[in-house]
């Protein structure tokens, strides 16, 4: 956008190619200025090609300069002329251009075309087609850079590109410009090709790791009328040439591998790829190693995967990937899953806990060729990214260069800070070499965090007790996926087409519900593989009125002033976007629609259907606006944007091309830089907008001059200063700041286009300090605005429940999430039958109150006045239709929150019935009586109910009394149900 340049051109410092002695002016000038040799084009006189010494640049004559990319050149000596493609990065992405120079023979130096970068980028209007110069952010904000600083290298540039733009493509007379024979910008079209290219027009640019054609016309010239079409992706050619039998052949320095590419008469029969020599004949048995995906989930329901809590109270699950079949609108394809499902399970997780993941890798039996490290290789391979968390990054835990071989399982070890923020993250492969194939192959699920207590008491009841439904977007490109196929020789992954087919929770056309008039929080990923998007929700019928939407988090992190109204309920994502948003649907019986489109995406042209929300009836008044609310901040996420350059470490700049900084990733342990714990850095970050930046352990803030600069059109005002954020994808130069806050060891940051982080966009900082690994849950001694006590819960409406009696279930405490009551909030399309202000699922049936949809681990918390010492005997009143397999309920005295299956201190009763029977029906209640007695001694106590497993059941009461001043005295009344 010009601005790099008053950064490039300030000193040494920041530039290592700047030349004190030749002043300022230098960056991408140095291509415009005739005492540098980058960007010309010279001639070696015939005379010196025998040359025995070295040729000195002096010897050489010129004949060009001001060349931006010179990618491919050929000299026609029929004609005595050189054809030069210029390819690039222009304002609307995509730049190629192709120059012509004549009489190359007689060049004798005095007369150096001027070809005019980085002056101008062409005279070919970016929008209209037209013939006009200065038309875009880098040509205006270049000529202000050089008029400000008076310079004159571009002036001759200017006057001799305004003659042609006079003239309508004129040529420049007495002036060496010369502008160039074609120009093609993303989404605008020169229709003028050269008549000296005729036949098929093939373009590839390696920054952009593509290669496109054009369709041609009846006389064998390209039809340029049209958008070109994409050849190749992933696929970075440094030259092509045409070999004796005629085909086309392609040198790919990102696969390391030669192309061929061969016309075929559209009237033959199509014959299936020949196995590339270099794999081995392989006999996979598919239908033994292939299995049927579950897929399409209910947003409201979607599964979870199941954690055990083990004796010390840390938790373990296991995670399997394998080869799936799922439909698609297309057809089958076949792709990779974990546990057998499309998206994977819901992982939840709090803070203040360790998480012991085995991940399986059920992909023995498939070919799995190796290949070189920054190459698409080894499809089999896999590994596991927390996306999101701030957790270490070395192993046993967030290790992204662990290395599980198909065949093997991994134990991760996830020690989760107790200051850890809620929000909503998610999970997917990160092996380097087979990432985008299988995270792009739709390996991936939610990872959500709840929120801590301390956080929790700092949130209105009107966020907290919002039902939640959830979006995971999986934005599927079959053409891409085959592509990484063939580069890495893979069998798995299989689709006999290449329509894009994004589609939300696995289901080919989602249809959702909501409460009519109430608020519901949505929360979204969306898992793209090259073009950001956006999403709207909109009426189907234009007469409707729009649903309300405020915008509540980012990227796993609650806004600074939350909620955020949003413009045209349009929500930007990126690659690796999480957007948590409220929504309020006002008319019972309206359809609103899921709109998807990619963003500067040539080949996207309408909005894509993913879904439907239906408005479902509500017999509950509309709720209230939400209230504007200002969320606590952990330590690690303290403002910075009010930070001194004084109070920071560096300015670190940071350019996210087809490299980092100019460097590949070579090492996991090749570090780009090194960071200080507790000291943050601002970087000024480019690049992004179409290299998305994915920082992992520490989030990204959006410093306070983040502006108009930085937004894109279709989502004007999306990135504001002090949007926290762990991907990042704005226009232009971007200033963020960072925090390494708790964590030493590797940070690891990558472009999240994932095909080019698998071949080598990647690198790794070293957070060097006073900090700890992987192996322990951090000591906080830091809350940041959150209270460092947490507050305790309170008894429902102020009054304890007396003790012998009857505690009716839906009179737990006050106090809010991980306080008084541990609940997944459920959206049941009704809302709570009683106690407006809480998420738990309290149901009226047969004119009273029940605690319903009860989920593992989830909890209630009840205040007791105990008034007679002594043993006591516990009744619950409760229903199931059905049987429960593994009921498991325990009761403990005076606990915070459920408390490790080996703690014995505290623990009144614990009942685990395997095959409870049930009473029959959700309108059946029946006293079930527990075994044995437990004692309580007089005066104030809570009382904490842990479910231990599913239950489809109501609970309607716990009846509490007194049978002696001993167990002895208590008889043993346990009710046949439970059919211990």
């Amino acid at each position: 956008d010009g601005s790099q340049y008053t950064v490039i051109d300030t000193g040494f410092q920041n530039d290592g190619c700047y030349e004190p002695q030749k002043g300022p002016g230098q960056g991408s000038l140095r291509s415009i200025r005739d005492d540098f040799e980058l960007g010309k084009l010279r001639k070696i006189p015939y005379a010196l090609l025998d040359s025995e010494v070295e040729i000195t640049s002096e010897q050489l004559i010129p004949v060009g300069k001001g060349l931006r990319h010179p990618w491919r050149m050929h000299y026609k000596p029929e004609l005595d002329s050189i054809f030069i493609v210029d390819v690039g990065f222009g304002d609307a992405g995509t730049s190629e251009r192709i120059f012509h120079i004549e009489n190359v023979s007689t060049q004798d130096g005095t007369a150096v075309k001027d070809m005019g970068w980085p002056c101008i980028e062409g005279v070919r209007n970016i929008v209209l087609g037209d013939y006009v110069i200065n038309d875009g952010p880098f040509e205006d904000g270049f000529k202000e850079f050089v008029t400000n600083n008076n310079l004159d290298y571009c002036q001759a540039t200017y006057d001799g590109a305004q003659q042609v733009v006079d003239t309508m493509g004129g040529p420049a007379v007495d002036s060496n410009f010369i502008a160039p024979i074609f120009e093609y910008r993303v989404g605008v079209l020169d229709e003028e090709y050269p008549d000296e290219c005729t036949y098929k027009l093939i373009f590839s640019d390696y920054s952009k790791q593509c290669v496109w054609y054009f369709e041609n016309l009846a006389n064998g010239q390209p039809d340029t009328s049209v958008l070109p079409k994409t050849l190749l992706s992933n696929t970075g050619f440094v030259d092509m040439t045409t070999g004796p039998d005629g085909s086309l052949y392609g040198m790919d320095f990102i696969n390391g591998r030669v192309v061929r590419m061969s016309m075929r008469d559209p009237d033959m029969p199509t014959e299936p790829p020949t196995i590339a020599p270099t794999m081995a004949p392989t006999n996979v048995d598919v239908a033994a190693l292939t299995t049927d995906a579950e897929q399409c989930f209910d947003p409201k329901d979607m599964p979870i995967l199941p954690w055990t809590v083990n004796e010390d109270g840390e938790y373990e699950s296991t995670l399997v990937v394998s080869a799936v079949n799922i439909e698609t609108e297309f057809g089958p394809m076949r792709t990779f899953a974990y546990n057998g499902m499309m998206p994977g399970p819901v992982m939840r997780m709090k803070p203040c806990a360790t998480y012991h993941l085995t991940l399986i890798n059920d992909l023995e039996g498939w070919p799995n060729p190796d290949g070189e490290f920054n190459s698409m290789h080894s499809s089999s391979n896999t590994n596991l990214h927390l996306h999101g968390l701030h957790i270490s990054g070395m192993s046993p835990g967030d290790d992204v260069f662990e290395t599980i071989l198909p065949g093997d399982e991994h134990i991760f070890t996830y020690n989760i800070p107790c200051d850890h923020g809620g929000g909503t993250n998610w999970y997917h492969p990160h092996y380097h070499g087979s990432s985008a194939l299988q995270t792009n192959g739709g390996l991936n699920a939610f990872l959500i965090i709840e929120p801590s207590p301390r956080e929790s008491s700092n949130t209105p009841a009107e966020i907290q007790k919002m039902p939640e439904q959830m979006l995971f977007i999986q934005d599927f490109a079959p053409k891409d996926l085959n592509t990484y196929k063939l580069n890495s020789k893979d069998l798995i992954f299989k689709a006999d087409f290449e329509d894009p087919i994004p589609m939300i929770n696995g289901c080919i056309e989602l249809e959702m519900t909501v409460e009519a008039g109430q608020w519901t929080r949505l929360r979204m990923i969306n898992s793209g593989i090259t073009f950001n998007s956006y999403v709207t929700i909109l009426p189907r019928d234009n007469a409707a009125f729009q649903c309300e939407i405020g915008l509540l988090a980012k990227d796993g992190v609650y806004l600074s002033e939350v909620p955020r109204a949003i413009p045209e309920n349009k929500l930007f994502f990126s690659l690796a976007s999480r957007n948590d948003i409220a929504i309020k649907c006002p008319t019972e019986g309206d359809v609103h629609q899921i709109m998807y489109s990619h963003i500067e995406d040539p080949f996207w042209t309408t909005p894509k259907l993913l879904g439907t929300i239906t408005v479902a009836p509500s017999l509950r008044p509309a709720a209230e606006a939400l209230p504007v609310w200002e969320p606590c901040r952990p330590a690690y996420l303290k403002d910075l944007t009010q930070l001194t350059a004084a109070e920071m470490d560096i300015n670190f700049p940071l350019e996210v091309r087809d490299s980092i900084n100019g460097q590949l990733l070579t090492a996991p342990d090749d570090y780009l830089s090194v960071m200080t714990l507790g000291l943050p850095q601002e970087w000024q970050v480019s690049g992004t907008n179409l290299h998305p930046l994915h920082v992992h352990v520490n989030h990204m803030q959006l410093g306070p001059n983040t502006g108009a600069a930085n937004q894109w059109p279709d989502v004007d005002g999306w990135h504001m200063p002090g949007d926290w954020v762990d991907t990042l994808s704005l226009n232009g130069i971007t200033f963020i700041r960072i925090n390494p806050e708790s964590f030493i060891g590797p940070m690891v940051l990558h472009c999240h286009v994932i095909s080019h982080s698998d071949t080598g966009v990647a690198a790794v900082i070293d957070i060097q300090g006073d900090g700890i690994d992987a192996t322990e849950i951090p000591v906080i001694t830091d809350y940041g605005t959150c209270p460092e006590v947490i507050p305790l819960s309170t008894p429902y409406l102020g009054v304890a429940a007396v003790l012998p009696g009857l505690i009716e279930a839906e009179n737990f405490d006050e106090g809010g999430e991980g306080i008084a009551y541990h609940n997944i909030n459920y959206d049941s399309l009704m809302g709570p039958a009683y106690r407006y202000d809480t998420p738990v699922e309290i149901i009226a049936i047969n004119d009273q109150y029940s605690i319903g949809l009860i989920r593992r681990y989830e909890w209630l918390k009840y205040s007791v006045d105990v008034t007679q010492a002594g043993s006591y005997s516990v009744s619950f009143n409760l229903s199931s239709e059905d049987p429960i397999e593994g009921l498991s309920i325990s009761l403990w005295l005076d606990q915070a929150e459920c408390p490790p299956l080996n703690q014995v201190e505290g623990l009144l009763m614990r009942v685990d019935a395997p095959n409870f029977t049930g009473t029959g029906s959700y309108d059946t209640f029946e006293d079930i009586m527990m075994p044995g007695s437990m004692p309580l001694t007089l005066g104030d106590h809570t009382l904490l109910l842990c479910f231990e497993v599913d239950g489809s059941m109501l609970l309607n009461s716990m009846d509490i009394q007194f049978c002696g001043l001993n167990a002895a005295r208590c008889p043993d009344l346990t009710s046949p149900l439970l059919n211990l």
